[in-house]
């Protein structure tokens, strides 16, 4: 029992001095040494009178902010790559693979994602497809043809006063038939030999 004991506790030493040696080999390490560095080079009055006179003094504090700006470029460009876009995070929400009341977070202005669980729920409820959803929350792409056709037939049901009153009273397959409208007439105009929407 404590020869296992013993292994078990040198083993977990041998993995944590494995983890240390790791970190302090990580990127994000280096990044943290190099900030330091800086910190200490701009706050020693000895190194900053030396940048005076050594080109070799103003060389290495070049390169250290070099490596730096390297390092969170990098850094910046590993986060955007892992960042889901609108559409990829409508399309987890429409699955069901992601649970839009969970945690989460958002970038350059991207819909909350409880706020996009509750309007992937609320086109669901007005009788909208996943694609029609997908096309309500991430804009479609028609040729003019497609637009011109929607506005034509937007301004006929809007002048049909049946129309308007079921609308306003919330039927259900006048709302969803507005929606659908809505789609087209907010579409993005595609040129005729670009693929369009279906």
């Amino acid at each position: 029992m404590a020869g296992e004991i013993e292994a078990a506790a040198a083993a977990a030493t041998a993995q944590l001095a494995q983890m240390k040696t790791d970190y302090e080999a990580s990127p994000q390490r280096q990044l943290e040494r190099d900030r330091e560095q800086l910190a200490r080079l701009e706050s020693d009055p000895f190194h900053q009178n030396k940048q005076l006179s050594s080109e070799a003094a103003r060389q290495d504090v070049a390169a250290i902010k070099s490596r730096i700006a390297v390092a969170e470029a990098g850094a910046e460009a590993a986060v955007a790559a892992q960042v889901l876009t609108d559409a990829q995070r409508t399309a987890l929400v429409i699955e069901g693979k992601i649970d839009p009341h969970g945690p989460s977070s958002t970038i350059s202005g991207q819909i909350p994602l409880g706020d996009l669980g509750a309007a992937v729920e609320d086109f669901r409820v007005a009788g909208l497809n996943d694609i029609q959803i997908n096309q309500a929350i991430n804009g479609a792409k028609y040729h003019r043809g497609t637009v011109d056709a929607g506005r034509q037939l937007f301004e006929q049901r809007m002048s049909d006063p049946a129309w308007v009153a079921k609308l306003a009273a919330g039927d259900r397959a006048t709302k969803k038939e507005k929606l659908l409208i809505d789609i087209v007439l907010n579409a993005t105009i595609v040129a005729d030999d670009a693929q369009a929407d279906t």
